[in-house]
């Protein structure tokens, strides 16, 4: 049987479902809505809905065919009158059934333990259980000893191995080819523990630093000041509340949801948070590729996703909302094109902005992660690992956890610096500065040189062209001097000859 595509609205009194069944056999379409249960069936099409509230099948019900869009409209009664039906984007969590609230297994004798596990926020859970989002995890700082007749330290040994989503998975790479741990940071993870695999990538971001490429985007950054100003795709929704409410699912993205495995997921209470701040990683990740490609994946964008995220890429477990935070703005800085730690906290203002947009946001962003692994040499591993268990179990969570926890960002946000990274950045920045100083100074120094020597070089010249003027004058001057010596002289000769020409007139 196929699960059609559909979309759920509602108003005061009742739920109206549409389901697009192109194929559909008119005659032999049934509805039936009781209580929590939704069931449609038209071969080949299946649909059952597990709703957060009740519906009742009374006069109001009513089933209609559109054939313009082949889809079928079902409206479904509500039972209580205004009552507001939570979740009605979350496809998938519509289809899962709900099981029992926890699963409680109890030990037997010889030292066996009671291990709790809790299905939490389970769909149309009215009440909420707060997150100190604030508490510090620990992690043990050694491997714990397994006792022969300690089945607790035995499942707390396996538990520090653990990978995936809320840290279920173990020899998973261990079973794949090598090349699938060449996408890690971090080798051989089913063998290592979470602490040592935090030395490891403290290690490896450490040597991977690169001071040139930092202080390069530092002062030569243009196209970075660009990224700065750009808007995200979530500003506009916040400011205004009716594209909010009008916002949903496309087609594609509803396929997909549909696509997804039907079940809960049991998530340890002491790892709660540690998912939480898992995704919060995965987000940031999304959200620097996301505006450094203004708003258009390209084709590394799989690389820098996993890249940047350490839960994909060093299988972390983060102990605190604040060593995420300190974890995602290093990477920022050693692995991408762009590396400017502004750019990196604007970034991560988008994520604050994505949760505050709501569970849809994280949602949509997650089924777009999705291609983007599966077209990236080999990480479509990541989806089966984090991408779609995430997609999954962010439907059922409780959406004050989701509201808080932005809160909680945005706040310990404020409280981080650059110093926290643990880089030298203010020392390098501080080093580079200095430098471009005395070279400044030293530029201008040359300038000064160059342009005395460029007067001097002029009073030279000033002073060939004034000796140079003389000359001519004093030859002239000589000249009119000769001059008037010949003209002497021929007048006293003038002279000698009159008194002998007298006498020659006299006669």
């Amino acid at each position: 049987m196929l699960t059609p595509r559909f979309s759920l609205r509602q108003d005061d009194d009742c739920l109206y479902a549409t389901i697009h069944a192109p194929f559909t056999n008119l005659s032999e379409t049934e509805v039936f809505m009781a209580d929590q249960d939704f069931r449609f069936f038209s071969k080949p099409y299946f649909l059952r809905l597990h709703l957060p509230h009740e519906v009742v099948e009374d006069d109001r019900a009513t089933a209609k065919y559109e054939a313009d869009s082949r889809s079928f409209i079902v409206t479904a009664p509500k039972k209580n009158h205004g009552q507001f039906f939570p979740g009605l984007d979350m496809l998938t969590s519509l289809l899962t059934p709900q099981g029992n609230e926890s699963l409680r297994p109890t030990g037997g004798h010889h030292g066996a333990v009671s291990v709790g596990i809790e299905v939490l926020d389970a769909p149309g859970e009215e009440e909420e259980t707060d997150i100190d989002w604030y508490f510090d995890q620990q992690i043990p700082e050694s491997e714990p000893k397994p006792a022969s007749d300690c089945e607790s330290s035995l499942l707390i040994r396996r538990e520090e191995f653990r990978y995936g989503f809320a840290f279920t998975e173990h020899g998973v790479f261990e079973r794949l080819l090598s090349e699938y741990q060449e996408l890690l940071d971090i080798k051989d993870p089913d063998h290592t523990n979470h602490m040592h695999r935090r030395a490891l990538r403290i290690a490896k971001e450490n040597e991977d630093f690169s001071e040139d490429h930092y202080l390069a985007d530092l002062y030569d950054s243009d196209q970075i000041q660009y990224y700065l100003q750009a808007a995200n795709p979530w500003q506009d929704l916040l400011q205004n509340e009716s594209d909010l409410e009008d916002w949903s699912l496309t087609d594609v993205e509803r396929d997909k949801l549909i696509a997804l495995p039907k079940k809960e997921y049991l998530i340890e209470p002491d790892s709660l948070q540690s998912v939480y701040y898992g995704l919060i990683d995965i987000l940031f990740a999304y959200c620097y590729d996301l505006r450094t490609t203004d708003g258009e994946h390209s084709s590394e964008s799989g690389w820098t996703l996993a890249k940047l995220s350490a839960t994909l890429s060093c299988c972390e477990k983060h102990v605190s909302l604040r060593s995420c935070i300190i974890v995602s703005l290093r990477r920022a800085l050693l692995y991408p094109l762009y590396r400017h730690y502004e750019l990196a906290l604007r970034v991560f203002q988008d994520v604050v902005e994505l949760l505050q947009v709501g569970k849809l946001a994280i949602v949509k962003t997650l089924v777009d992660i999705m291609p983007l692994m599966r077209e990236s040499d080999g990480r479509y591993i990541f989806n089966q690992l984090y991408i779609e268990p995430y997609t999954v179990w962010i439907q059922t969570v409780h959406p004050a956890h989701v509201r808080s926890l932005s809160e909680a960002l945005a706040k310990k946000l404020a409280s981080v610096d650059k110093e926290d990274l643990n880089l030298d950045l203010e020392e390098i920045e501080h080093v580079a500065r200095l430098t471009l100083e005395d070279q400044a100074l030293h530029d201008m120094e040359r300038v000064s040189n160059q342009i005395s020597g460029i007067n001097l070089q002029d009073q030279s010249e000033t002073s060939d062209d004034s000796s140079s003027e003389s000359s001519p004058c004093s030859s002239t001057s000589e000249d009119s001097f000769a001059s008037s010596e010949d003209e002497d002289q021929s007048t006293e000769e003038h002279d000698k000859e009159k008194p002998g020409d007298a006498p020659n007139q006299i006669s």
